[in-house]
């Protein structure tokens, strides 16, 4: 049972350590929790968590620091539910850590969620939910991994989950990017150069007792996890002399930005008024696995809420149902679905963002609920469970990403794996 919830939840799913890049579907609707980034109610929409005032960072905090995290999201059901939450720290394969509660927090182990209002002006109803954390209830004081979940009081059931990492910096992340050793993946792939430097730490037998993460674009389903140095020179682990840091480098992200209902922005082909809401449609897409690379500015697949058209960016921006269409002259042979993936759905494949083919369009089209923003999104095919992204974006070596390394120490006698060093690189700068 998750430590903490024993009083709500009579089971739990531990999210196991990936130790390779896995591109898989989201996970499947359950009354359980879960220990991933997972939206459990139909009714929640447009979740943020990250450092406060930076809504496209990783939510990283330094231990005894100053650091906050802020957490938004909207309830569609548009009324006010005594929403609790509660933090649970983890190994770094994401499994419940053998720490009790008052080992890593300071305070009370639940907590209500005061922060919240109601929208403004907006065709949808709804009621946005804040939560600053930590807080004078809340401290940790432990580093490593932990889940922040959020109960509905009084269900008892899950409303959502969300990782965050809490670091005690002790080492220096050295990285750089090199081309692949394997040929065949030099125009396609993105290799790491890692090293930790631990001369001013107190790390022993480091060969042992250190294992990296990286992830990518704050997807942790794009992860490699359990990464062991190879050697040890003069205080300096070295990893990766080979391809054993390598990522697929995908392309920049399609964006679409419906941050105005009154004009149309550079991708929105239609705006239409309805006494219930309004639709946006978007700008047919292509498939981009065979078209060249093109540089663009993007979110790293994240999103940002907001309008252009009113003055409270989170009580003001109205939920429109947006409509998304890639081009395709007949359906996959094979069958597999087609989805629009991005930050917003936790780069999960949910049912509600799946596409349907429309020989009307010619192509694979669909209709999400969307709170005004910007947005990043990639198309995928899932088959079996595994999404492919090439598919319909393809791959490229130039392509600016953003990734997470994070070095965890853990002695034989400890009882829990300690996060000593975090750092997020951009694998090209324009």
């Amino acid at each position: 049972m998750f430590k903490g919830f024993n009083k709500f939840i009579l089971g739990r799913i531990n999210c196991l350590g990936i130790v390779m890049i896995s591109l898989t579907c989201g996970l499947s609707a359950q009354s359980q929790l879960v220990g991933d980034n997972y939206i459990y109610q139909p009714n929640i929409k447009s979740v943020k968590f990250h450092l406060s005032g930076l809504p496209l960072t990783q939510p990283i905090l330094g231990l005894n620091t100053s650091s906050r995290l802020q957490l938004w999201f909207d309830d569609l059901d548009a009324d006010t539910k005594n929403y609790i939450y509660s933090v649970e720290h983890c190994n770094a394969d994401w499994s419940t850590s053998d720490l009790d509660v008052s080992e890593y927090l300071v305070g009370f182990n639940t907590e209500k969620i005061r922060t919240l209002d109601f929208s403004s002006i907006t065709r949808k109803q709804f009621t946005n939910y804040r939560l600053s954390f930590p807080n004078n209830d809340m401290q940790v004081t432990k580093s490593g991994n932990y889940l922040l979940h959020v109960i509905d009081d009084d269900s008892g059931g899950p409303v959502l989950t969300r990782r965050f990492m809490v670091v005690d910096n002790q080492i220096g992340i050295i990285t750089s990017f090199k081309n692949p050793i394997n040929a065949g993946k030099v125009k396609s792939h993105q290799r790491i150069d890692l090293r930790v430097n631990y001369e001013d730490a107190d790390l022993s037998n480091p060969m042992e007792n250190v294992k990296v993460t990286i992830y990518q674009n704050g997807n942790w389903n794009q992860s490699l996890q359990g990464i062991k140095p190879l050697f040890d020179a003069n205080n300096e682990l070295q990893f990766s002399p080979q391809d054993q840091i390598i990522f697929p480098a995908g392309k920049e992200f399609r964006y679409v930005d419906t941050r105005s209902i009154r004009y149309r922005s550079e991708r929105v082909e239609a705006i239409e008024e309805y006494r219930d809401g309004y639709v946006i449609f978007v700008e047919k897409d292509k498939n981009r696995k065979y078209r060249n690379f093109f540089a663009d500015q993007d979110f790293n697949g994240q999103f940002i809420i907001g309008t252009n058209d009113r003055d409270n960016q989170q009580l003001n921006a109205d939920y429109i149902w947006t409509n998304f269409v890639l081009e395709a002259e007949a359906p996959l042979a094979d069958g597999s679905e087609v989805y629009i993936i991005g930050g917003f759905s936790d780069f999960q494949c949910k049912e509600e963002n799946r596409l349907s083919y429309n020989p009307e369009e010619a192509g694979y089209s669909g209709e999400i609920l969307l709170k005004q923003g910007v947005y990043n999104y990639w198309y995928v095919a899932k088959d079996d469970g595994v999404l492919d992204f090439e598919r319909f974006e393809g791959n490229y070596y130039e392509t600016e990403n953003e990734y997470t390394v994070l070095v965890y120490f853990r002695k034989l006698s400890d009882r829990y794996d300690q996060l000593v060093g975090a750092r997020t690189i951009q694998s090209y700068t324009r």
